[in-house]
């Protein structure tokens, strides 16, 4: 579902994006909201601030902080900020896996083998939460009258 390596962040775009001073979304572990996963997600070359709109960066925990990816002097920065140099290998791409259970596919739920990384942000990306719809059309259902609407 992507090595490591496939979740980098290419330092040429974390180059580009401390140069034009672009305020990135990083999440965490424990983050409770993040931009929506786009199908741009993951792309190498993006005009304007495209890696600052594409979605968000999972950002690890400093080493030192135990499980606290935000350092003291972290805490106060938000969810949008931009990342000094020293820190951009604290920060990678989300799995296709992490995409989609965060788009609320069922667990056992996964793409044709043999499609890339990229490939697979891209069929993801743009998608509706599962778990979104699945409520709306419950609500449509029983409004018009549907007796069994799992």
């Amino acid at each position: 579902d992507g090595s490591l390596s496939d979740l980098q962040v290419p330092k040429t775009l974390l180059q580009k994006a401390s140069t034009y001073c672009w305020d990135l979304d990083l999440a965490t572990g424990s983050s409770q909201a993040s931009k929506t996963f786009t199908s741009s997600y993951g792309k190498l070359r993006y005009e304007g601030e495209g890696l600052s709109k594409a979605g968000p960066l999972l950002l690890s925990p400093a080493e030192g902080h135990g499980g606290d990816p935000w350092s003291a002097a972290e805490e106060d920065r938000g969810r949008f900020a931009q990342v000094e140099p020293k820190d951009w290998h604290r920060m990678r791409y989300f799995a296709p896996a992490e995409v989609s259970a965060l788009m609320g596919y069922p667990s056992g739920w996964s793409l044709p083998e043999g499609l890339d990384v990229r490939s697979q942000w891209r069929l993801i990306g743009n998608s509706v939460n599962v778990q979104v719809v699945r409520s709306v059309l419950k609500r449509l259902f029983s409004k018009l009258g549907a007796e069994d609407c799992r």
